[in-house]
């Protein structure tokens, strides 16, 4: 370890920490899967689905967070031992399909509902393909999605950029869609936070 190493270490490792900090988690009320599946908390803040695994299904992730701005939704993919290869999809090999991520935002209060936030751009740690990224979970078209294949029993993560990043009020309830509506049936999200 010379002292230009250590330098540089040091260097990363508050980058490193002032990104982490910048991230402020959502504080989740309630997520329902309209296919049946049960999706239960977990100790860490993240969701397991079990049970059934519908062909198509959509979780709707109901939560509220700090007062402030909001510029980027991050969705954390993560293993468990209790998935098929270990996940973080519910598919028999692991993998997942996220169709569509949606999100809308309804500040207490307000006289009009909830109005949808526009993502601008998405980018993941890990892309299927150019044709299955994270950028098609954003484009609108339920026939094209994100997925990790075949990096299957590893955490991936993707953040998903709003186009006008705003000022939200404290009271503000945020519900989000992670939709799977085409590919191959039963690609749900086994584990995610």
């Amino acid at each position: 370890a010379t002292p230009e190493v250590t330098e540089k270490v040091a260097a990363f490792e508050g980058t490193w920490l002032r990104r982490e900090e910048a991230w402020k988690p959502f504080e989740i009320v309630s997520v329902v899967s309209t296919g049946g599946a049960s999706l239960t908390r977990q100790a860490d803040g993240s969701w397991f689905a079990s049970g059934t695994r519908p062909d198509r299904d959509t979780y709707i992730v109901t939560a509220r967070r700090w007062a402030g701005k909001l510029s980027a939704v991050r969705l954390e993919v993560l293993p468990d031992d209790r998935l098929p290869q270990r996940g973080p999809g519910r598919w028999d090999n692991g993998n997942f399909h996220l169709t569509e991520l949606r999100a809308f935002a309804a500040p207490t209060g307000a006289s009009e509902g909830a109005k949808p936030l526009v993502f601008a751009r998405a980018t993941a740690d890990y892309d299927e393909g150019p044709a299955i990224s994270a950028a098609q979970a954003i484009d609108g078209k339920n026939d094209t999605q994100w997925g990790v294949h075949p990096r299957y029993g590893e955490p991936h993560e993707a953040v998903f950029e709003v186009k006008a990043p705003a000022v939200f009020p404290e009271s503000t309830t945020f519900t989000l869609l992670l939709e799977y509506q085409d590919g191959v049936p039963g690609h749900g999200i086994g584990r995610f936070r």
